[in-house]
């Protein structure tokens, strides 16, 4: 399976493109297993998977906030799962590359995330972390330790708070307003209890103002833009689309993270900087990659893990047939990542591509398409020269962006090549992880998210090295 790859600019004078050599896919599908679920164990709108090959034991997390409905009109409460290796080494024995195996819900195990309510420090809400402060995306596994360490996403949901008057909103969740108050974290929880024991936050830029993510949902987009302009608040993680994806660094405690889009104060920045020219299409904003020590904790009103440094990572571009099909409307960003080494960082990039109505002209040069699913898996290489670093740089001017560069990544995994492309089609794949050897070959596990049931059903997806 063969293409060209286009990859971003390096942000310096001159652009990044890799070179034009064809690459191969360095993974191939081994088989599927489905996971089932019912009423009582909804294995449902998972958002990561890791392996612990210790304990031979996969953990799957959920990023339902508790207050959403799911399949069974029941609000999804945060949690995660637990699973046998072996078990789910079994159920594959019996699957082939696009026939799935299922395996019975029996054999999973359910963990909802809770507080100690003697805690009161936490928040003056004792069951929040149930009814929509968080939002828990991205999963890690302490390497001295069972514990979890659970990224939570600004842009979760939660029920209209009115201060002390805990009893009344702590049990009506119909009034809620998305962003208010809620910010991104690091969440320490016990693997078998589900407790939390910890929570770490993020620099301050990482997070939106109060007033402006109030304001963001009741005021329209152009009194919005004016606000920015007069105040300069436009900064902080985007909506939903924030802290995605964590991995610690092999046998350290220092954390690889990654936002799914860029922060509110690069996309101008960047736009300013690099601006579409005419035939040329525009090159999205990047992501940023922050590397925290939970070793060297800043504490203060919030623990802060010190700020070892931040890269820029440049999301790929997607294919002319879709950026210059007036019909479709593209959505791309990081769903997860896998650290490797010090070094290198595989890293999961979903694409999600839908076509409205076309008219009458469009249709003659544009065939209606289904919607599309692209799952890409970069290596990126995370050892750059310092002076493209952007640590703690809350804000980068056009003219600092421009002496900036992306980090280095290789193109290992592309769905659109695959031989087994079916496996994909409309596939929303959420998680990767390091699984069990099978016949002596290393694996990589991938999870999809059925989006609460209304998709696919959930799968690991396991991929060998291909020979």
């Amino acid at each position: 399976m063969r293409k060209i790859i286009c990859l971003l600019p390096l942000l310096l004078l001159q652009t990044q493109v890799s070179s034009a050599a064809p690459v191969e896919n360095k993974y191939t599908v081994r088989g599927i297993v489905t996971l089932g679920h019912t009423k009582d164990k909804p294995v449902l709108g998972i958002s990561s998977v890791r392996y612990d090959h210790k304990s031979d034991q996969f953990i799957i997390l959920s990023d339902d906030t508790g207050v959403i409905t799911n399949l069974y009109e029941k609000p999804g409460k945060p949690r995660f799962y637990t699973l046998s290796g072996q078990a789910a080494l079994n159920a594959l024995d019996t699957s082939t590359q696009e026939q799935a195996s299922a395996l019975d819900s029996g054999l999973i195990n359910e963990v909802h995330l809770t507080v100690n309510p003697d805690e009161s420090h936490w928040s003056s809400r004792k069951n929040w972390i149930q009814d929509g402060h968080i939002d828990t995306e991205g999963l890690a596994l302490f390497s001295d330790s069972t514990d979890l360490l659970i990224a939570s996403e600004q842009g979760a949901t939660y029920p209209v708070k009115s201060f002390r008057m805990n009893r009344f909103w702590d049990v009506y969740n119909a009034l809620r307003i998305p962003d208010v108050d809620v910010t991104a974290s690091l969440l320490r929880v016990d693997r078998n209890s589900g407790m939390l024991k910890q929570r770490y936050y993020f620099p301050s830029y990482y997070k939106t103002p109060l007033l402006r993510a109030a304001l963001s949902y009741l005021l329209p987009q152009l009194a919005m833009g004016a606000y920015d302009w007069a105040t300069d608040e436009n900064i902080g993680l985007q909506r939903n689309r924030g802290i995605e994806s964590i991995d610690f660094i092999p046998d350290t405690n220092e954390v690889i993270a990654i936002t799914e889009m860029p922060l509110r104060q690069d996309i101008a920045s960047w736009k300013t900087a690099f601006p579409a020219g005419k035939g040329t299409p525009p090159i999205p904003p990047p992501c940023r990659i922050i590397h925290l020590s939970l070793d060297e904790i800043n504490d203060g009103t919030q623990s802060n893990p010190a700020v070892k440094k931040e890269l820029l990572y440049g999301i790929a571009r997607m294919p002319d047939k879709y950026t210059q099909n007036a019909a479709a409307t593209i959505k791309t960003g990081v769903s997860d990542v896998l650290a490797l080494n010090v070094r290198e960082i595989l890293v999961v990039e979903r694409t999600r591509i839908t076509f409205s109505p076309l008219g009458r002209v469009a249709q003659k040069k544009f065939e209606p398409e289904k919607p599309v699913s692209i799952t890409q898996i970069y290596k990126a290489n995370l050892n750059q020269d310092k002076k493209y670093h952007v640590t703690r740089k809350a804000r980068l001017t056009p003219e600092l962006m421009k002496t900036k560069r992306v980090v280095n990544k290789t193109l290992v995994f592309d769905s659109l090549q695959a031989s087994e492309k079916s496996v994909f089609e409309n596939m929303n794949i959420e998680g990767i992880t390091t699984g069990p050897e099978i016949d002596g070959k290393e694996t990589i596990v991938l999870v999809n998210d059925n989006d609460a049931g209304k998709g696919d059903a959930t799968k690991l997806i396991f991929l060998t090295v291909s020979p």
